[in-house]
């Protein structure tokens, strides 16, 4: 079990590292993610979806539309990094966005932006 806010303050998400299988919930699905919701918070987003990047899930089950596997995973992460980008970010973003990014360049990853939640066994 993950705390995974951004969506809501106390959002979660479920992760089995066995099988490789993340619920998702509302934190990130197949279109656009919303952060301007009450009780939403675009930084807590932006570090959530990208940890839950990290965890490099088989097959992700989002809150809304279809399943979808590592490749669409990315596709949406960066996707809404360049609409973070796009729509301005707060002053305390900036360095977040830019170093997921910076980050993901160098590793191959999209990101390496960690959230607060951690999977149990792997610290």
């Amino acid at each position: 079990m993950l705390h995974a806010p951004g969506h809501a303050p106390g959002h979660l998400a479920l992760f089995e590292e066995r099988t490789g299988v993340l619920i998702a919930q509302y934190v990130l699905y197949d279109g656009p993610l919303v952060t301007d919701c009450p009780g939403a918070d675009r930084r807590a987003s932006i570090a959530s979806v990208c940890h839950l990047l990290e965890l490099a899930p088989r097959i992700v089950h989002g809150g809304h539309f279809a399943s979808f596997g590592p490749v669409r995973l990315r596709q949406l992460v960066d996707a809404f990094l360049a609409e973070v980008d796009r729509r301005g970010r707060g002053p305390r973003e900036g360095p977040r966005v830019a170093s997921a990014r910076s980050a993901g360049a160098a590793s191959g990853s999209t990101s390496t932006v960690a959230a607060a939640g951690t999977v149990p066994g792997r610290g």
